[in-house]
């Protein structure tokens, strides 16, 4: 999955999914995004944010789990 955040830094994003949802956070401003079909049930195994573009990779295996993600760097 891939969102795009211009004016946006690495250290200004907070990420975290919970059930169907992801939560991302940046600065003080906070979207929940319903995830597709496709990836519901699916955990996210990491996130990486480079040239305003931040990309969601998920798990395949649908038994494992995680917590809150921050986005790699640049």
């Amino acid at each position: 999955m891939s969102l795009v955040l211009p004016f946006t830094t690495r250290e200004e994003i907070n990420m975290s999914q919970n059930g169907d949802e992801i939560f991302v956070q940046v600065r003080s401003y906070r979207r929940n995004i319903m995830l597709p079909r496709a990836l519901l049930g699916l955990p996210i195994t990491g996130a990486r944010f480079k040239d305003s573009h931040l990309k969601i990779r998920f798990e395949t295996d649908r038994e494992s789990t995680t917590g809150g993600v921050k986005p790699e760097g640049r």
